[in-house]
């Protein structure tokens, strides 16, 4: 199979009238979602990690939220997983930097896509993959271990990705018919050039709500996609190879615009049930604290919900308190408890809010928790 040779953007002789109509709706799903996301701030890094476990899963990852945001906090749930639960963590990270950076006023530039790839890729195991750098070498997506020859798709010669990557930065300032068109594009574009030896996906979704920030399609940079891609991942590869094969990018662009409702929708659902679940833990941990500690303790649960006992009694002030309220959470399946042997310590969860919104759940987690030898 010889590399394919991308359409230089923009796509000239877009037929409008296949897609135009579902335009406003998409924007009015993004100006919902600002609105949401903007109310509930503190919600926003839950989601975050919760991107970073879905965008990682269509790669066939399977570390879960609760193994992703323990790890990130020092502490070691699943250590036979440690390798692949960092580069999950990675993702996490090079999410928040995008998003700092945008919001900091940052132009989505080269430069910074190559900062979010290298701090994807910042684990030991990916250091032969050239982190941050665009690639100089042939690469090919196909079953692992087969020759390019069998390859389902050969992405752009390296010597094309210079000037195939400062079109690319050139359009993601380019007045494009609307944001959410200009993102469909881009996207479907960096998935097809593959610029890095590894990550292209995973950076690509990234984009999606830097992008659409950037253009001011929505208030903050957290409309977060790949849970819709990946309900629909065959249709997603699917409709990327039309393009690839046909030329065909109205149909890419109609599905990216439904797919905008529908995760609308998704994080909808999951804003309403996490405050619903916020205002029960409340008033269950009024038992235990005035009105005012009871506040603190809950942001600071649905900020870390992985945690110690010490900084939970940090979190309380009473060290009595941190055991009666442990123990009656843990009996109550709020909290789930598991023993880290690197840290010899017992640490706990918030299972209530892991059970919710976490998309991975280990059936070993859900049975019981690990309890020391």
């Amino acid at each position: 199979m010889e590399p394919f040779v991308p359409q230089k953007l923009p796509i000239k002789k877009l037929k409008l009238d296949s897609f135009i109509r579902l335009i406003g709706p998409a924007n009015q799903c993004l100006k919902e979602n600002s609105l949401l996301t903007k109310n509930h701030a503190e919600m926003i890094k839950l989601l975050a990690y919760r991107e970073a476990v879905l965008s990682s899963k269509i790669e066939h990852y399977t570390a879960t939220m609760e193994e992703v945001i323990a790890y990130d906090n020092g502490y070691h749930l699943q250590p036979e997983h440690a390798d692949e639960i960092a580069e999950v963590v990675n993702h996490y990270r090079a999410l928040e930097y995008g998003i700092e950076r945008v919001t900091d006023g940052k132009e989505l530039t080269l430069d910074l896509i190559c900062d979010l790839n290298s701090i994807l890729l910042s684990s030991p195991e990916s250091q032969g993959k050239n982190p941050g750098c665009i690639r100089k070498v042939q690469n090919w997506i196909g079953v692992p271990g087969t020759p390019i020859e069998e390859a389902f798709f050969v992405p752009p010669v390296a010597d094309a990705l210079t000037n195939l990557m400062q079109n690319f930065e050139e359009y993601l300032t380019y007045d494009e018919v609307d944001p959410t068109v200009l993102a469909a594009i881009a996207h479907a574009q960096f998935q097809i050039v593959h610029p890095f030896e590894d990550g292209n996906g995973r950076v690509c979704r990234m984009l999606i709500p830097l992008m659409l920030y950037r253009r001011q399609a929505s208030v903050m940079p957290t409309f977060f996609m790949s849970e819709v891609l990946l309900s629909n991942i065959g249709q997603y590869y699917g409709l990327l190879t039309w393009i690839v094969n046909k030329r065909n990018w109205e149909s890419w662009i109609k599905f990216f615009l439904l797919a905008i409702k529908y995760q609308q929708n998704c994080l909808s659902q999951y804003l309403t049930s996490m405050l619903t679940l916020r205002s029960s833990i409340q008033k269950k941990i009024q038992c235990f604290l005035p009105a005012k500690e009871t506040e603190k303790l809950v942001s600071r649960l649905f900020d870390q919900p992985v945690f110690d006992k010490t900084l939970l009694s940090e979190w309380i002030d009473s060290n009595q308190l941190t055991e009666n309220l442990s123990k009656d959470f843990l009996k109550a399946k709020i909290f789930n408890s598991f023993f880290d042997d690197e840290l010899d310590e017992e640490i706990l969860s918030f299972t209530a809010l892991f059970n919710l919104i976490d998309p991975i759940r280990r059936v070993a987690n859900n049975s019981q928790s690990r309890k020391k030898a």
